[in-house]
C-alpha cells in the first residue's frame, strides 16, 4: 500500500512537472509570437451614450503597400462576419462616398459609405456594422496608417454615438480585434 501510494505521488510531482516546463515553453512561445508580430494594442471606453474602440498594429510594410491591403477588404475581413458568409463578395470603392457594400445571389448589404480617402494615410467610413445597421446610431470607422521605421503603424478606431449601442462594445470590440489582426497578417504575410 505504501508502494503504491509513493508511486502515486512521485506520478504526480512527475506530471507537475512536466506540465510547468510546458507552461514555461507556451508562455516562451506566446511572447516570441507576439514580438515577431509587432505590438498589438487595444482599448475600449464606454461613454454615456456609446463607446470607441480603438486597436492598433505594427506591421513591417509601407504604408503604400499596407494601404493596398486596406482596400481589398474581402481579402483580410472574416467570412464569418459577413451576410453572404464569403468575405470576397465584399468591396470597397475607396473613394469620397464610396460604398463598403456585399453582393450576392441572394442580396446586397451597403456596410458603409466612405466618409474621407487619404491614400496611404486614412479612411475614414461611416460604417454601422453588423447588428448596429438596424439601431439608431451613429457609427465611424477610422483606418489610419503611419510610418515607423521600415514599417507602418495601423490604428483601426470605431466611435459609436446612440444609447441603443449601450452594451455592445465587447462584441464590436470582438470584431474589430479579429479584423486587426486578420489586416496586420495580410499586410505582413499576403494571408489573413
Amino acid at each position: 500500500m505504501r508502494v503504491q501510494a509513493a508511486q502515486a505521488h512521485y506520478r504526480a510531482a512527475l506530471g507537475r512537472a512536466q506540465q510547468a516546463r510546458l507552461s514555461l515553453r507556451y508562455a516562451v512561445l506566446t511572447l516570441a509570437l507576439a514580438l515577431a508580430t509587432g505590438p498589438a494594442a487595444a482599448e475600449v471606453v464606454a461613454t454615456p451614450d456609446g463607446f470607441t474602440i480603438t486597436h492598433t498594429r505594427s506591421v513591417q510594410a509601407s504604408p503604400a503597400a499596407a494601404w493596398t491591403a486596406l482596400t481589398a477588404w474581402g481579402s483580410w475581413w472574416s467570412d464569418g462576419h459577413s451576410w453572404s458568409g464569403k468575405a470576397a463578395n465584399i468591396s470597397l470603392d475607396s473613394v469620397a462616398e464610396g460604398c463598403l457594400c456585399e453582393r450576392w445571389a441572394a442580396g446586397e448589404v451597403a456596410h458603409g459609405r466612405v466618409l474621407m480617402v487619404m491614400p496611404g494615410k486614412r479612411l475614414l467610413i461611416d460604417a454601422p456594422l453588423g447588428p448596429l445597421q438596424a439601431l439608431p446610431v451613429v457609427a465611424r470607422l477610422a483606418f489610419t496608417l503611419k510610418p515607423a521605421g521600415r514599417g507602418t503603424t495601423v490604428t483601426i478606431e470605431m466611435r459609436v454615438a446612440g444609447t441603443a449601442a449601450n452594451g455592445l462594445g465587447g462584441p464590436v470590440d470582438g470584431v474589430l480585434r479579429e479584423a486587426a489582426d486578420r489586416l496586420a497578417r495580410r499586410i505582413d504575410t499576403g494571408r489573413p
